[in-house]
């Protein structure tokens, strides 16, 4: 990987993605860039509010779009907040303020990338 390459991504998938959406490929990473700061915002709210339900939900949307770009890591996390949200054995909700964190930094390191591919 390179410098420019953010942390957690699968590049064989993000290229494939890119192949595959041909001319539309700079749409649905718009899309990502628009979409992503909400699903995190939601995901941060319902730490705050310890609204299970509505942490699940935007996990489990952020986790998808992630995993379609190729963006392992915050799709890693996100699977994580799901995992929170819907109250899985052994669960400890108490990380999830942590892992919203880290999923909102390697979103930021993943802008400049996406920016790149526009």
């Amino acid at each position: 990987m390179t410098i420019d390459t953010p942390n957690g991504l699968d590049l064989d998938m993000f290229q494939e993605m890119q192949e595959l959406m041909e001319e539309d490929f700079p749409l649905l990473l718009q899309t990502y860039l628009d979409d992503t700061p909400l699903l995190l915002e939601q995901i941060n709210n319902a730490n705050s509010t310890a609204d299970a339900a509505s942490l699940a939900a935007a996990a489990h949307q952020l986790k998808s779009t992630s995993a379609s770009l190729g963006f392992a890591l915050l799709e890693t996390l996100a699977e994580e907040l799901e995992t929170i949200g819907n109250g899985g054995d052994g669960v400890d909700g108490s990380e999830a303020p942590a892992l919203y964190e880290k999923a909102l930094a390697n979103f930021n390191e993943t802008k400049p990338f996406i920016c790149k591919h526009l």
